[in-house]
């Protein structure tokens, strides 16, 4: 009878030190959002409370209010723009000036102040109030719901399949919704823009 040698190969596995914690919170654990941002966490909550920063992402990073917040936390930038950069998700936030970002999966719930709002590579713009244009441009399937534009257009000119849905316009504006020939719109209300929707493409 023939015994055979058995042999158990350890490995071990060594977990480096200094690994940054997945989350953060404003202003318990830093300042300003921007440091936050920078420290490069997965997840930033914000606190209800007025910020006065011009805001700069390029990490795959969420940026939330946090939960239970009173009132959205206000960014006040005296700069243009409020927010720019890429970013995976941003939620329940208030912005004075416009907001650039080209990497979103999703932002809902914020309210933005005067400009053109662009998001582009992004998969879902969810109900928010927007003063000014909320131009979108995708090259996968984008979803526009339940938004609020007062005073601006919405342009959805995306490459792929694009949905625009339950909106409110609410005008004055030239055109209230400028979409191109994928896009499927309907459900939307327009008020105070002549035309109300313009198809082009």
């Amino acid at each position: 009878m023939k015994h055979g040698t058995l042999l158990l190969a350890v490995l071990f596995i060594t977990v480096p030190t200094g690994v940054l914690a997945t989350r953060a919170t404003v202003p318990d654990d830093h300042a300003t959002i921007q440091a936050a941002l920078d420290s490069r966490v997965d997840t930033v909550f914000v606190r209800s409370g007025t910020y006065p920063e011009a805001i700069s992402a390029s990490e795959h990073q969420r940026l939330l209010g946090a939960a239970g917040n009173p009132t959205l936390p206000a960014i006040t930038s005296a700069d243009v723009p409020a927010l720019s950069g890429d970013l995976d998700e941003v939620k329940g936030l208030a912005f004075t000036g416009p907001v650039y970002l080209w990497g979103p999966d999703s932002v809902a719930d914020c309210h933005m102040g005067a400009g053109r709002h662009i998001g582009m590579g992004g998969a879902a713009v969810l109900r928010n109030i927007v003063h000014g244009d909320l131009a979108v441009a995708s090259g996968a399937a984008f979803y526009i719901y339940g938004n609020t534009v007062v005073g601006g257009t919405i342009d959805a000119y995306p490459p792929g399949r694009c949905y625009v849905r339950g909106n409110t316009v609410l005008g004055p504006a030239a055109v209230g919704l400028h979409v191109c020939s994928d896009v499927t719109a309907e459900s939307n209300y327009v008020r105070n823009c002549e035309p109300g929707m313009v198809l082009s493409g």
